[in-house]
């Protein structure tokens, strides 16, 4: 099913579209836009704006200055425009407003240029007057636009300047601790045996018994990552195909690289996920989120479990709970430091206990 799309921001009428405005148009009605609203931005493409809404019966136009030409806006230009907003397929007007950020044009101008096309807005019918004057009031009051503009603004910048901190936060974790193991593993066979006696200087005999499940542990989450990602990509191959999107051995290859983070793989079927949603595909975005919130993502912990309770002798819950408060705890590289933890705390209770009790 496709839905009634109103496209209420568009400049069909500029000259990026004149050779082939047909094709654009025959686009849009094909993707369920069944109403368009044109916007002009000074004079001149204002009138085309309203040459081609009266030449379309699903298009309808918006007359109006964009503050960057607010200089242009003199008394000729207004009349112009004045005269242009009484067009039967004229329902608004814009492009206005103010830009104080680029300050393409002077503030002044800006200010007067949108006084004047705030006028002619209360002369539209049913919701003109109101919303005039509501703007009117900001702009009679700057400080009271600027508070409004904060107060709604401060919560998405806070949300996505969090969101950029984590994200880039777990890319620098990842790479660390990328970077850390290619040198253990490069050398990592002439550090054992000095590990080992040192370990035995420092502790005797027993504590060598003790760390060795460690590096059990760290080789068997390594063997896990990569296990991990290559399920979760063909998961998310096998996923994206039943959705029938075209790029599913694409999709599932990106997934691949990406699991090799601790949040890889909802960054690959997450975003496809929401697109089949904003398509209009409800049952295939939601069938595709729900797999990979309760298959995709929990394989991970369950494949490394598996991993810790076969090479580290660690019982597969304590694996479990050892993945999640690691990551929980230090973020990426709690990937190794919550199975090691857990390793560690195992070996010392066995010793203590007596379960694995025989010197090496």
């Amino acid at each position: 099913m496709t839905p009634d799309l109103f496209d209420t921001h568009a400049h069909l009428h500029f000259p990026e579209f004149a050779g082939d405005l047909a094709g654009v148009l025959a686009r849009a009605r094909a993707a369920g836009v069944r109403r368009m609203l044109t916007i002009g931005t000074d004079v001149e493409t204002s009138r085309a704006a309203v040459a081609l809404a009266g030449g379309e019966a699903d298009v309808w136009a918006a007359v109006g200055i964009h503050p960057h030409e607010a200089a242009s806006a003199d008394p000729a230009a207004l009349a112009e425009l004045e005269r242009l907003a009484g067009a039967d397929r004229v329902v608004a007007i814009g492009e206005t407003g103010l830009d104080f950020f680029r300050d393409r044009s002077p503030r002044d101008a800006q200010a007067r240029a949108f006084r004047a096309q705030l006028a002619l807005a209360r002369r539209l019918p049913v919701l003109g007057p109101e919303l005039a004057d509501r703007l009117a009031g900001l702009l009679a009051d700057p400080l009271r636009l600027q508070e409004w503009a904060t107060a709604r603004a401060g919560p998405v910048v806070v949300a996505v300047t969090s969101a950029a901190g984590d994200l880039g936060r777990f890319a620098i974790e990842a790479v660390l601790a990328v970077f850390t193991l290619f040198f253990v593993y490069r050398d990592g066979g002439a550090l054992a045996p000095a590990i080992d006696r040192a370990a035995r200087r420092l502790g005797g005999p027993r504590t060598v018994v003790l760390f060795r499940p460690m590096g059990r542990t760290v080789r068997a989450v390594m063997y896990g990552t990569l296990f991990t990602a290559l399920t979760q990509g063909a998961l998310v191959m096998i996923g994206t195909w039943a959705a029938g999107l075209r790029a599913p051995v694409l999709l599932g290859a990106l997934t691949v690289l990406l699991a090799l983070l601790p949040v890889g793989a909802p960054l690959v079927y997450g975003p496809v996920g929401a697109w089949l949603l904003l398509q209009g595909r409800l049952l295939a975005g939601a069938l595709l989120l729900l797999w990979g919130v309760l298959v995709v993502s929990m394989v991970d912990n369950v494949i490394r479990s598996w991993f810790l309770a076969g090479a580290g002798r660690i019982p597969f819950l304590l694996g479990f709970f050892g993945v999640l408060g690691g990551l929980a705890a230090f973020g990426s590289i709690g990937l190794f430091l919550g199975p090691a933890a857990v390793a560690l705390l195992l070996a010392l209770w066995r010793e203590w206990s007596r379960e694995d009790g025989t010197a090496p």
